[in-house]
Order: C-alpha cells, then structure tokens, then sequence
C-alpha cells in the first residue's frame, strides 16, 4: 500500500486473525473435532453479525436479516477497480456455476458484491456493473458510517488514495480482497484470504458448507 495512514493500520490488522486463529483454537480442543483447514479463517463458533443497513441495486433495503436462509460470499470492492474486483467476481461467477453442476444437493450461495466508493458508484451504475459478470449477483452500497458498520465485522479496510492532489475526483480505492462467508443463520463462518484460486476456493466453500452443524 502507498499510503502512509493506510501502512499505519495495516499491521493491527495483520495481527487480528492470529488472535482469531488462537481463539478458534481453543474452541476445536474444547470440542474435540479436527480444524477443517482452508485458504484463510474458519470459525468453529461462528462470529455474530451486528445489525447493520445498506441500500441494494434494487431499491431495496439491504440488511443482515437477508444473510439469512442460504450461504452467502461476500466482497467489497469498487466498480472503477482496474483488476482484483473484476477478477474477483468473475472468479466467484465461475465457482458458483461450478458448484451448481458439481454439488447438485448444494445450493449455490448467493454473491454480495459491497461498494466502498459510494461517491462515484451510484446504484444503476453498481447494478450494471454486477449483471455483467453474472445477473443474479446482489450490488449494494451505502454511506461511510453504513458501510464501515459492516466491513469492522469481516477485517476490511479501505480507503481513499489520491492519484492527483490537485484532482480531488482522480482516485483510487485501496481495500482488503478477502471473501467473507457467512452461514444461513447470517453469522460469519469464514473468511477466506488471497490470493484466490477457483479449484481452491471451490473446494474450500464446499468443505465450510459440509462441515455446517
């Protein structure tokens, strides 16, 4: 990262699933099972989401209540991101047709796409962005309080880098690339870290999902 501030947080942050991972250590000795081991964190206890509200592509109300009933993935971005955001959704278009054919008895989880640069990322502009890697991609936005009541609870951070000091519109967003997963209860049961792989992560998701009680 370039920024100064942004260099500053970073490292709370990297420390921040060390003291998750020793948490979930202590729970899977209390209950005797073995880690499921995947590319990032797995919650034994899964982690209690706070309520929070955003605004969908819609026109609809976009709150954790809707995390709730299916597996959902989860990613922040900004649609002006020049490679890791479209990268990353396309990547999740491929893995959830590859789910649908290949785990016929699993419902492929529904994709949030969560924009963290509300200035320039209207809602129609958000909505034609997520249908073009895949229609049924949910894209959803909101203020900064709104969606910092979200992103504490999953370790993402970003911020506004500037290009130009002299052209207040010229940035760029720097952000976290982790994809959250959050059960049908609407807690948050994994998060998985870069850098991605499609056959990886594909084979993570479905362990996550299996190893749901």
């Amino acid at each position: 990262m370039n920024n100064k501030r942004f260099k500053k947080l970073l490292p709370i942050f990297l420390m921040l699933p060390i003291l998750i991972l020793s948490a979930g250590s202590y729970f899977k000795l209390k209950n005797n099972r073995a880690p499921l081991e995947i590319s990032g964190i797995y919650f034994e206890e899964p982690q209690y989401m706070n309520p929070f509200q955003l605004s969908t592509t819609s026109g609809d109300i976009f709150t954790d209540e809707d995390f709730k009933g299916q597996w959902t993935l989860m990613f922040f971005g900004f649609t002006y991101c020049p490679d890791v955001c479209p990268t990353t959704l396309a990547m999740l278009d491929s893995i959830v047709k590859k789910i649908e054919k290949e785990q016929p008895r699993m419902k492929p989880p529904q994709v949030v796409f969560i924009s963290v640069d509300p200035e320039r990322d209207t809602l129609e502009h958000i909505q034609r962005y997520t249908n073009y890697f895949n229609d049924d991609f949910i894209g959803v936005t909101g203020s900064a309080v709104q969606l910092s009541k979200l992103s504490r609870q999953v370790g993402v951070i970003y911020e506004k880098v500037f290009i130009t000091p002299s052209e207040p519109e010229n940035y760029m967003m720097e952000h976290s690339t982790s994809i959250s997963m959050i059960n049908p209860k609407g807690s948050i049961q994994a998060i998985f870290t870069s850098p991605h792989d499609i056959n990886a992560l594909s084979e993570d998701i479905v362990a996550v999902y299996n190893n749901y009680r």
